[in-house]
């Protein structure tokens, strides 16, 4: 396992430098990484951190590289009445000691007697009160007939050994005592073995067994029925004496092992002068029936059975190269050469391994050449499932991704990664944890990443039927539905194709047919408000730019162009007219041929009435003589009835009234008569915006 190490090879994260987020990201990602899988093992070595060597929440366990203590003396218990460890083990000839004298402990002594030892004096096994103290002996864990002993103290005092015998305790010896000694009594059942020299008065031992492994010297010996059976060997001291049995035929005589020896004296007289051997002779000496034994002949039981020891082998070939045996433990079939092959000589020839409860395990590599089918379910442990084959057909309904997420909180994206080579970065389909949403796309994650996966958003072509609910924004190139509902606003760049569109319950076209007409870019119109309405801008004579087809004033350069000027001289620029204080005029020559209304004008500020976004007028105007209409002048009414001369008059009257024509208008002082200011050419008029269609 890795531990942590340090992303910032580079020293980014100093102070005094700009620190990224991806300086960051990289370190917490290099952190999360040490404490997640990968762990560290504190051992020591670099990344990993120093050794553990104190445990608990206030260090209460010490441990070192020979001794694992308590800090405190009698502090610590190992397991609890609701907790308890499950196996010990203690290495050979090692102890666990008991008091604080450590003067009582048991050991196994492998070295010495390869036995289990209680050292202490005295050793006591202690009942409760009213109860029987027991001390169980096992021979083979127990398990056969008379391989469990057990040594019984009784309440009162009796001592009683028994035995296991066709699964149920047998007492074989019995010690009751008594107030009087010669009154206790000692009971064996079965036989008794002496070891040395016992005298015995006139005994009689019933049908019990007598066990010698000494010398027996008896005057007499008569059974008190029919058989006396001597068990262990039995020598004539002198040759001078023969062991008759006077009765031997098919029926009794002389048995070997309780076996009736069916041949003659005769018949066996023919082994004298045999040249076999003692050894070769004993490969008949089969102690036990039906057991294989070193240099013996190979027996079957009386059930047909040939019983193999433990760790006895059959081996096969020159090499010994395939052994089949059994261990105590485990049973093997072991082969050191070629292949081990179980039926697969002959085709259709099948296998069963394990039983339907039993479990098997495949502690190597499992190669399938042919179909695997499995019945039961299949769990696979491990990190990556690789499954090489053309296509998967899946028959489940139903396939459930990060099961073992259990209870707990998920921190992994889940789903289906598609590989695709050269061809580009894998495609994915997860759902993203971190944005709690479905998300799909290419990829650069491989199959071993978990946490947030990389994905680049790709596009989804699908026929939607049903709903389709976003809470966001939602954007698609073409869209075919059968129907769309449209609950909040919706923004089209594009075209929208639709056989029917309603507003609130009615065609669109019919609330397009009963609101406004259509408008189309380049009208003008009077507009009472201050700003211009979504659609329209108002007419100051400003510089937009054309753009491309889907930008505010493409529609509008169409209608106008540069009619009304290039705007800010830039690419697509041009100039929406100028309406600041004029009013508006038809253009003359409209349709083509002109009316010859608004095509000439005196005075000055003329505007060419042909021209379409010609300006011109004045707000105000001074009239000059040559703009007055032909007019006549009278001199003064006094003038003319004295006959007086009127500077300025040609031909002065006679003191009756003249009808001639007559110049300038002077004053009677002579001056000349003028107002000399312009004049107001403004009609009426109300001032309003105008604006115009883009």
């Amino acid at each position: 396992m890795a531990g942590y190490i340090r992303n910032d090879t580079t020293n980014n994260i100093a102070d005094g430098n700009i620190i990224n987020a991806s300086d960051l990201d990289g370190e917490f990602d290099a952190i999360a990484s040490a404490f997640t899988t990968s762990g560290h093992v504190h051992d020591g070595t670099a990344q990993n951190g120093g050794a553990v060597t104190k445990v608990g929440p206030s260090q209460d366990l010490v441990i070192s590289a020979s001794q694992i203590l308590p800090k405190t003396t009698n502090t610590l218990d190992i397991g609890s009445t609701a907790l308890r460890i499950k196996d010990v083990y203690i290495a050979d000839d090692k102890k666990i000691y008991f008091g604080n004298d450590n003067d009582v402990y048991i050991t196994y002594d492998e070295s010495t007697d390869d036995a289990l030892k209680l050292q202490g004096s005295p050793v006591a096994v202690v009942a409760g009160s009213g109860e029987t103290a027991e001390l169980h002996i096992y021979a083979d864990a127990g398990e056969d007939n008379a391989d469990k002993w057990k040594i019984k103290v009784a309440d009162g005092g009796g001592l009683t050994v028994t035995s296991k015998i066709s699964g149920s305790d047998v007492a074989h010896l019995t010690w009751t005592p008594h107030a009087t000694v010669a009154s206790s009594t000692f009971a064996v059942a079965g036989g008794l073995t002496v070891a040395g020299s016992t005298t015995l008065a006139a005994t009689s031992f019933g049908d019990a067994d007598i066990t010698n492994v000494g010398n027996i010297a008896l005057d007499s010996l008569t059974a008190d029925g029919s058989t006396i059976t001597i068990t262990g060997n039995t020598t004539f001291a002198d040759g001078a004496y023969d062991f008759d049995v006077a009765s031997h035929d098919t029926s009794n005589g002389l048995k070997l092992g309780g076996t009736l020896v069916s041949a003659t004296a005769a018949e066996l007289n023919l082994l004298d002068g045999v040249t076999a051997t003692t050894a070769e002779l004993n490969y008949l000496d089969v102690t036990t029936l039906g057991t294989s034994e070193a240099s013996k002949v190979v027996t079957v039981d009386s059930s047909g059975d040939l019983i193999i020891p433990d760790s006895d082998k059959y081996k096969f070939g020159t090499g010994s190269d395939m052994q089949l045996y059994h261990d105590g433990t485990n049973s093997y079939i072991t082969n050191a050469e070629g292949a081990l092959k179980l039926a697969t000589e002959s085709s259709g020839i099948a296998i069963t391994i394990g039983h339907t409860t039993s479990e098997t395990t495949v502690a190597d590599n499992l190669n399938v050449t042919g179909n695997a089918i499995v019945t039961g379910n299949l769990t696979i442990n491990g990190t990556t499932t690789t499954v090489d084959s053309t296509n998967t057909a899946v028959k489940d309904n139903l396939m459930h991704l990060n099961t073992g997420v259990g209870s707990g909180s998920n921190g992994n994206d889940i789903g289906i990664l598609m590989e695709r080579g050269s061809t580009g970065n894998d495609a994915i389909f997860i759902w993203d944890e971190s944005a709690d949403k479905f998300s799909m796309g290419t990829s650069t994650s491989g199959a071993t990443d978990t946490g947030n996966l990389n994905l680049t958003v790709g596009t989804l072509v699908a026929n939607v039927e049903g709903t389709l609910a976003t809470s966001g924004d939602c954007s698609m190139g073409v869209l075919t539905a059968t129907e769309l509902d449209i609950s909040g606003n919706a923004d089209i760049a594009g075209t929208l194709e639709a056989d029917v569109i309603t507003v609130n319950g009615t065609a669109l076209a019919t609330v397009i047919t009963n609101t406004s007409p259509t408008m189309p870019a380049g009208v003008i119109v009077p507009y009472a408000g201050t700003s211009a309405p979504t659609g329209w801008v108002l007419c100051y004579g400003q510089s937009v730019t054309q753009g491309s087809s889907s930008s505010t004033y493409y529609a509008l350069h169409a209608a106008i162009g540069t009619t009304y000027g290039s705007g800010s001289g830039g690419a697509g620029d041009f100039s929406i007219p100028d309406l600041r204080g004029r009013v508006v005029a038809g253009q003359d020559d409209m349709g083509g041929s002109s009316a010859n209304i608004l095509t000439s004008q005196s005075g000055g500020a003329s505007i060419n009435g042909d021209t379409l976004g010609a300006v011109g007028g004045k707000e105000d105007h001074t009239i000059l003589i040559t703009e007055m209409a032909e007019h006549s002048h009278l001199p003064p009414t006094t003038a003319l009835q004295n006959n007086e001369d009127i500077d300025g008059l040609s031909g002065a009257g006679t003191g009756t009234n003249s009808s001639r024509d007559a110049g300038p208008m002077v004053n009677e002082d002579g001056s000349a008569v003028t107002g000399g200011g312009a004049h107001n050419n403004v009609q009426p008029t109300i001032i309003l915006n105008y604006i115009i269609k883009t």
